[in-house]
């Protein structure tokens, strides 16, 4: 199975989607998306994501990999991508590494463990993750009046449900991604969201919403126990040079 990535990058000092991007593509073809027309009032969260599914839709690949670029690749990344490609051939339509740090964490006991260290989500995490073809042509395309892109990891768990595929989380492989985003500047992102779920067919609402709310009962709620996703900066520099490390020693 090919497997094709793509890195959206954006304006902030944060990023650095050209080190990211190098990670990825010692393992497979890699494109960073980083156009300047997209950067509309800051307006460009789906416009990159239709962007990157379309570049998808001609590349011929079969599993699109969607790394952000203010995210670290895990550092044991080649056995991820060996595992990513042998677990994507059976029925899981949509992998995903651990992410600290990521709002979506899960107690462990809320979820299905479907080999050791793997388990079954309600929502990955799309800052880094994986999607197969046939769940990807069966996902809605986002419609700008969401024009910063929340719910999009929502349509693509549906999308793999109605195929009766799984979404996965592999805690055995960590990515690493700054504690401060920019979600709170969107305060009106899930409104946005609302309305382009209601453009929907109802079938597809249906079960999108079964995502959301599934994916909201089960999140921890207690901010003492998500202390041990949260990263500093001095651990994401340590993602930095372990990659650099490597570079240099291949």
């Amino acid at each position: 199975m090919k497997i094709q990535a793509y890195v959206p990058d954006w304006p902030g000092v944060k990023q650095h989607g050209r080190a990211t991007a190098d990670i990825l593509s010692r393992f497979c073809p890699t494109v960073i998306i980083d156009d300047p027309a997209l950067y509309v009032t800051n307006r460009y969260g789906a416009l990159q994501w239709e962007r990157g599914r379309n570049l998808f839709e001609e590349s011929g690949a079969d599993i699109m990999l969607w790394v952000m670029a203010d995210v670290w690749p895990p550092i044991n990344i080649d056995l991820m991508f060996l595992e990513m490609h042998r677990l994507l051939i059976g029925r899981v339509g949509v992998y995903a590494p651990q992410v600290h740090w990521s709002c979506w964490q899960f107690p462990f006991e809320l979820l299905i463990e479907v080999e050791p260290q793997i388990y079954e989500v309600p929502c990955a995490d799309m800052m880094c993750w994986a999607i197969r073809k046939d769940v990807l042509e069966s996902t809605p395309h986002c419609d700008p009046v969401n024009w910063h892109g929340t719910g999009i990891d929502f349509s693509v768990i549906a999308a793999a449900r109605l195929l009766g595929l799984k979404a996965i989380k592999d805690y055995r492989f960590v990515a690493g991604h700054p504690l401060q985003t920019d979600c709170s500047d969107y305060p009106d992102s899930w409104a946005d969201m609302q309305r382009w779920i209601d453009s929907l067919e109802p079938s597809f609402q249906t079960v999108m919403r079964a995502v959301i709310q599934e994916s909201t009962d089960k999140v921890f709620r207690d901010d003492t126990k998500t202390k041990q996703y949260k990263i500093t900066k001095d651990q994401l520099n340590e993602f930095r040079v372990a990659h650099e490390n490597r570079s240099i020693r291949e």
